[in-house]
Parts: structure tokens; C-alpha cells; sequence
């Protein structure tokens, strides 16, 4: 059976906590990421990562769990993704106009789902969010969920909510929590129920 160490060196972990909130409140940029978020003995920072594991600024390495805030499916520093990045890089990149490589990816992805006729990229959940608002028919209404914890996590959850009945014309300026479980499709009910009772 192999040896489990326990890591209890954040010596340099603990010399960036010192300084970084004077320069970033939190000490991070995504509140999710934030000191308040984890233990005193964790790694303040990371300085880089490779498939499943990254490592902090001690030298300590870490099975990373959370991937990414799930977003790095394929791992960290994965080599097909960085040599196309690579390729895309030498070509320059934020031009005034589109990008060529945006048509590509358009017609790649709906030949792949082809239910859509249109595709549109957005950088965050904010953006898409501003857009299903903007692209909402005038009589409808946003709603908005009581009794919600504010924090990211339930945030973006609230969010998905709000544009389904958004996107499907809900006419209803307020609702419930608990009629709100009345009108959710099923495929989020079970989201919904998991988010009321933390």
C-alpha cells in the first residue's frame, strides 16, 4: 500500500495571502476561487498544472478535483489543445473583425447539431444571459426566484431558471419558490430540489 504524505507546507502560500488582498478584493478575481472559499491549510495560488493535477506555489501537488471549476474536461496542459492554440496564436489574434476560424467553427458545430440553424459565441454566462434578455419577446417577463443563497454556484443555477421561463414566455414578473417547482421542466426539477435543500 503506498504512503500517504500529508502536506502541511503553504509557507509561500501563506507569504501571498499577506499581500494579495491589499491588490485583488478576495484575493482573487472569481469570488469562487477566494480564500473565504477554502481551508487556512490550502494552496493560496496555483502556478500550473498538467492532466489532472496542478501545484501551488510551495511545490505541493494536488489531485485537482474541481478541474478547472469543470471546465477542463480533457485535463490541464493538454498537448493536442495546446498545439492547436499554438497554430491559432501565430496567426495573430482580437482582431477589429471577425475571424475567419468563426465561420469554421459555426458550420462544424451545426453540422454536429443539426436541430440549430444559428450559433452565437459568448465569452461568460453574463453575456448570454444580457442576450436571451435582449432577444426575449417584449411581453415577457424576467422572473425572479425567492429565497435563493446568493453565491455563484446558485447564482448560474437561478440564471438557467430565469431564461427557461424567459425563453418560453412565462408571463409572470414574480414567483415562488414553491410554485416554481410547479412550472420546471423535469430535466431541472432534480437540479432545482438539490439547490433548496443545501
Amino acid at each position: 500500500m503506498e504512503d500517504k504524505k500529508l502536506i502541511s507546507n503553504f509557507e509561500k502560500s501563506n507569504e501571498y495571502r499577506n499581500v494579495i488582498h491589499d491588490l485583488i478584493p478576495g484575493g482573487a478575481h472569481t469570488y469562487s476561487k477566494g480564500d473565504d472559499q477554502f481551508p487556512l491549510n490550502s494552496p493560496a495560488a496555483i502556478t500550473h498544472g498538467k492532466g489532472a493535477y496542478v501545484w501551488d506555489l510551495d511545490g505541493n501537488k494536488f489531485f485537482d478535483t474541481l478541474m478547472g471549476l469543470t471546465s477542463v474536461s480533457l485535463g490541464h496542459a493538454y498537448e493536442p489543445v495546446l498545439e492547436r492554440v499554438r497554430e491559432e496564436l501565430l496567426k495573430g489574434s482580437n482582431f477589429s473583425r471577425p475571424s475567419v476560424i468563426e465561420y469554421e467553427m459555426a458550420n462544424r458545430f451545426l453540422s454536429l447539431v443539426p436541430q440549430h440553424d444559428m450559433i452565437k459565441y459568448a465569452k461568460n454566462g453574463s453575456v448570454v444571459t444580457t442576450a436571451a434578455i435582449k432577444l426575449a419577446p417584449s411581453e415577457s417577463k424576467i422572473v425572479a426566484v425567492d429565497s435563493i443563497t446568493p453565491s455563484p454556484k446558485y447564482f448560474s443555477l437561478t440564471v438557467k431558471y430565469t431564461l427557461y421561463f424567459l425563453l418560453n414566455g412565462l408571463r409572470a414578473s414574480r414567483i415562488s419558490s414553491a410554485d416554481l417547482k410547479l412550472y420546471l421542466p423535469k430535466e431541472l426539477k432534480r437540479d432545482f430540489f438539490a439547490l433548496n435543500s443545501c
